[in-house]
């Protein structure tokens, strides 16, 4: 721990001996000034002091000029100020604590009767200073805890990682330079344990950390919080400090402080404060590590929540394409296709893995379609063309309303919607076609021509390209967002990998190969 810091203000000599003896002897760091300007400059500019004894007979600026400085000063108003003078009359002890100063005490003065007062109002400073320092952390997890609570309510998960975010409150809630070098951060994959190093709040190196170390962290057998703090060269008693030693040895050159908390599957240690660390410390650490160990199982719930989602869009999406036996692999495709339209369009990470999963349900509608209608050889009429168009408003009938299937429902209706207004159901145009529905619609297109069916040769891909940028007759560039072109034409070499990838792993369905019989099931 940091020895508390003493600035003396007086311009006698004699004086600044005689104190000197008094609080060195006590333990104090003691910084001396001869005049008011000197001092002022020295707390301006130099280290932050715990205490300020001020003389009021002083050359040039006298103490009470020098007490109304200090407390217009942002860094040295909470300063407290002990005035000690040999003008004792109550009037300048009355108009030194109405400018501000702590304590007055009149020379000559003994020795146990300075050290009572500097023990006291250096205790008061130091008290206040945490106080302030644990409301300072306090609003800090609060603000990282509200920063994920907004990732969840809009996205349904924690999106973004949340250890550089703990990691810099961590270091922010630490006031009057008392922020740790070093945060280290374990947790358990479930692989064995894995360190994080952060320096400045900066992410900068890995740990790799075997069970035998950090036993702890493992999910299972450690039902409860384990919080502690050492300074050097205090003996050690705890058997997390050697453990975090030793991992840490690699990534520090010297450990001179710890306050850690260790949690069924975590862990989180702040290193190396300026002053040293105490139980306050581990404890907003602590609270920290509980915070990042909350956020884990709201990841993991999430996460076993998303999957089981997931699952039964899958199954869903699968039940649709058994239905419709001609699909091939026709639904996945779709969607890795439209993966790629929406990251090369710059789409939200989050939106990017909603379209991916959700627009495998694009075609849901066809479970209603008669399968003579999906299976016929030859190409449909005009009545069966009207029947199947259907399809769209059926499958957005059946995804319903629910916001967790919003932009599944939203593909359902409006992915044979078409950028000129010629589409269906309900001939929207432009951008009154959801995004979700335009990128889907060129993906849908895309692998129809690309995909044989028993009523339709495959195109290859050139052939596709050519058909999308300059029209047959049936499809043309005027169907689909410009923006989504030239992304298109930018990312076509992914989607003939993909395309040839899928060739590869098996034949498409079989059956006649009409070229010329391309009617509703493909592209309107």
């Amino acid at each position: 721990m940091r020895r508390p810091r003493i600035l003396l203000v007086d311009d006698s000599v004699q004086n600044r001996i005689l104190m000197r003896a008094f609080l060195e002897a006590d333990g104090y760091e003691l910084h001396e000034a001869a005049s008011g300007q000197a001092a002022l400059a020295m707390v301006r500019d130099g280290p932050v002091y715990d205490l300020v004894i001020l003389d009021l007979m002083l050359p040039g600026m006298d103490g009470f000029a020098i007490l109304t400085e200090l407390k217009k000063g942002q860094r040295s108003r909470d300063i407290p100020v002990l005035v000690m003078s040999v003008l004792g009359e109550d009037a300048a002890r009355i108009r030194a604590l109405g400018l501000g100063a702590s304590d007055f005490l009149t020379r000559p003065a003994s020795r146990a009767e300075v050290l009572v007062r500097v023990r006291g109002l250096v205790q008061q400073r130091l008290l206040k200073e945490r106080l302030d320092d644990s409301f300072y952390k306090l609003t800090s997890l609060v603000r990282t805890t509200e920063q994920h609570l907004l990732e969840l309510l809009r996205t349904g998960e924690v999106v973004s990682d949340p250890l550089p975010a703990l990691v810099e409150q961590v270091r922010q809630a630490s006031k009057m330079g008392r922020a740790p070098e070093l945060v280290a951060a374990f947790d358990d994959s479930g692989l064995g344990a894995r360190g994080r190093l952060f320096k400045g709040g900066m992410e900068y190196r890995h740990i790799q950390v075997g069970p035998d170390v950090l036993p702890l962290l493992a999910e299972e057998g450690a039902g409860h919080a384990h919080v502690g703090y050492w300074n050097a060269p205090e003996p050690v008693t705890d058997e997390w400090v050697n453990a975090f030693r030793r991992v840490l040895h690699d990534g520090v050159d010297e450990i001179r402080s710890l306050a850690f908390s260790v949690a069924p599957g975590v862990a989180l240690v702040a290193v190396n404060y300026e002053g040293g660390a105490d139980a306050l410390d581990a404890e907003v650490v602590r609270g920290f590590a509980l915070h990042w160990q909350f956020v884990r199982q709201v990841e993991l719930s999430a996460r076993g929540i998303a999957e089981a989602f997931e699952y039964t869009v899958g199954a869903l999406a699968r039940a649709a394409e058994s239905y419709d036996d001609q699909a091939g692999d026709h639904i996945r495709l779709v969607s890795e296709y439209s993966r790629v339209l929406a990251e090369h369009l710059g789409m939200d990470p989050s939106f990017v893995r909603t379209l991916h999963v959700q627009s495998k349900m694009h075609d849901v509608g066809k479970l209603h379609i008669p399968q003579e209608i999906l299976r016929k050889p030859t190409g449909l009429t005009p009545e069966e063309q009207e029947v199947l168009k259907t399809h769209t408003t059926e499958g957005a009938r059946i995804l319903g309303d629910h916001p967790r299937l919003k932009m599944a429902a939203s593909i359902a209706l409006t992915h044979h919607e078409r950028w000129d207004g010629t589409g269906y159901p309900r001939g929207l145009a432009g951008e009154q076609i959801p995004i979700e529905g335009r990128i889907v619609r060129l993906a849908d297109i895309y692998d129809a021509l690309r995909s044989r069916r028993v009523y339709k040769a495959a195109m290859s891909h050139s052939e596709v390209m050519k058909v999308i940028l300059h029209g047959d007759g049936r499809v043309g560039p005027s169907h689909f967002d410009p923006e989504l072109i030239a992304i298109f034409m930018k990312a076509s070499p992914i989607f003939e990998e993909i395309s040839n990838s899928a060739t590869a792993q098996g034949p498409s369905p079989s059956g006649p190969a009409d070229t010329v019989a391309r009617d509703a099931r493909v592209l309107d």
